[in-house]
C-alpha cells in the first residue's frame, strides 16, 4: 500500500474542490506532480507547496485593507458563541492563546516525549541534571 496521498476531501462538493484545486495548484502547477498512479516512482515531492503573495499597495490600500481586517476579525468575534464554546475565535487565536499559556505555564511535555530528549542528550554526553538545568523542567 503506497503511504502516500493527495488529501482526503471534506465538506462535500466544496471540499472535493478544494482539495482537486490543491492538487492542481501545488502538484500540477509547480511541476511537482500530483497523486495518480503513474507519477508513484519515488520521484514525486510527497508535500508540494505554492505560495500566493500579494503586496496590498499593488491592488489597493494597505491601510484600508488593514483597517477591514480590523473590522471584519471584530465583527466576526462580536457573533455569539456556540452552546459549550467559550468564544468566537478567528484563524491565529488558538495559537495566541496557546503561547500566552506556554509562556506563563511552560510548555508540556510527556513521560516518554521527556525521556526520549534525556536519552538523546545523554547520547551527546550531558546528564539528566544538565538537560533539566537547561530546561528548568
Amino acid at each position: 500500500q503506497d503511504p502516500r496521498g493527495a488529501l482526503l476531501s471534506f465538506g462535500n462538493h466544496k471540499g472535493y474542490g478544494l482539495a482537486l484545486a490543491c492538487e492542481l495548484l501545488a502538484g500540477a502547477l509547480i511541476n511537482g506532480g500530483g497523486h495518480r498512479p503513474e507519477n508513484a516512482n519515488g520521484q514525486v515531492i510527497i508535500n508540494n507547496m505554492l505560495s500566493v503573495i500579494i503586496d496590498p499597495e499593488a491592488v489597493g490600500d494597505a491601510q484600508f485593507f488593514a483597517d477591514e481586517i480590523d473590522a471584519i476579525t471584530t465583527h466576526v468575534k462580536a457573533s455569539p458563541p456556540a452552546p459549550g464554546v467559550e468564544s468566537v475565535m478567528v484563524p491565529g487565536d488558538p495559537e495566541r492563546k496557546a503561547r500566552a499559556a506556554r509562556s506563563a505555564d511552560g510548555i508540556p511535555i510527556d513521560d516518554e516525549s521527556w525521556r526520549q530528549i534525556v536519552d538523546a542528550a545523554e547520547q551527546v554526553g550531558m546528564s539528566a541534571a544538565e538537560v533539566e538545568r537547561i530546561t528548568g523542567a
